[in-house]
């Protein structure tokens, strides 16, 4: 996906290794986000499979599966799910 230098794939895909990413415009909202508020922001979990969710402890309707797997939820957010720590004293290099 290398969209942005901010945020490496590895950050954003699911951490079981099944290369799920979250949906592009999502990622650059993301980015969006970064530039606006000019502190470098970590990414603890971001896009999940059904087995990472269930690890993770997410709901069922967790917005950080896909749309097609959050049954009985709005399918228009699926995959869109950030999990930020900002830390201002980072610095990017």
């Amino acid at each position: 996906m290398k969209i942005t230098e901010y945020f490496p794939d590895m950050e954003l895909s699911c951490h079981c290794g099944c290369g799920l990413m979250p949906p592009r415009e999502s990622v650059e909202r993301l980015y969006a986000l970064r530039i606006i508020i000019d502190i470098p922001l970590i990414i603890s979990s971001a896009a999940r499979c059904r087995k990472q969710n269930k690890i993770s402890g997410g709901s069922i309707g967790s917005i950080h599966l896909p749309a097609e797997d959050r049954r009985g939820f709005s399918k228009d957010w699926g995959g869109c799910g950030y999990d930020i720590i900002a830390n201002d004293n980072l610095k990017i290099q």
